[in-house]
């Protein structure tokens, strides 16, 4: 209830490894991905105590997930695919179009009415998609993270822009941010060495703060994810994958509760 003090809830679904878990305030209603365990790779829970575990269309790991209150509609992404479903999560349909390759970022803007996917390159595939509707999938090809090494890790709308980070020896952006969902503009490594695994905007403070390992792990931007600045160093010693307001946990393989409408 604060941060600080820590339940384990003995989740029993998803035992092979939780990626994601999503929050809804307005579906009451959690979401969470992971690797696929007895068939299934999506858990849904009302109190984040007790669990249901379905199976969705995406064959592998399911890496990211979110909402969007406006059409009423999860979307996640993972191994060659996406995926769609109504409350109460729990009948998933294949999305068309898009990434055949691993998608491992998604987010909604609920003010343009548009779904932003990130993943990896691999050869002649996006790095970026998008979709209005998380039904159909617009490829756009590579115009950020595109080193033959490069991928997207994670992507975030705040402020009236998206922030995507990304990583690979090959890319010349680990960030990058977008007005419109549709254009964008590489803004370097900033501090960081090897990659950045996961951003977020904070509402409290208006800022923008990424995350990833190396001996820089934690940076915030005041300036809308134009520059970024280290912050803090490393307090992370191995690795951060997420980031919330109110929710923060940082080990390996594992993220946290977050909510982006």
């Amino acid at each position: 209830a604060n941060g600080i003090t820590w339940i384990n809830t003995a989740i029993t679904v998803l035992t092979n490894g939780i990626y994601d878990v999503y929050w809804s305030s307005n579906n009451l209603l959690f979401v969470a991905g992971g690797a696929i365990t007895g068939g299934r790779n999506i858990g849904v829970s009302i109190d984040g105590i007790h669990w249901v575990a379905v199976a969705s269309p995406i064959t592998g790991i399911v890496y990211a997930v979110t909402f969007s209150i406006s059409q009423q509609r999860w979307v996640a992404v993972g191994a060659n695919s996406i995926a769609y479903a109504s409350f109460p999560a729990g009948t998933w349909t294949a999305a068309t179009g898009g990434s055949s390759v691993p998608n491992f970022g998604v987010c909604f803007s609920e003010p343009l009415g548009l779904y932003l996917a990130v993943g990896s390159r691999a050869t002649n595939f996006n790095t970026v998609v998008n979709s209005t509707n998380g039904l159909t999938w617009i490829g756009l090809g590579q115009p950020v993270f595109n080193g033959a090494t490069a991928q997207g890790s994670s992507c975030e709308y705040g402020n009236g822009t998206f922030v995507l980070s990304g990583s690979g020896a090959s890319t010349t952006d680990y960030l990058a941010t977008s007005t419109n969902g549709a254009t964008f503009v590489g803004r370097g490594k900033g501090p960081f060495t090897t990659g950045v695994n996961t951003v977020f905007y904070g509402d409290y403070l208006k800022r923008w703060y990424a995350a990833g390992e190396g001996t820089v792990n934690f940076a915030q931007s005041s300036d809308n994810g134009v520059t970024w600045a280290s912050f803090g160093g490393t307090p992370f010693t191995t690795r951060c994958n997420e980031m919330a307001e109110y929710f923060t946990l940082s080990l390996a393989h594992t993220k946290s509760i977050h909510e982006r409408n």
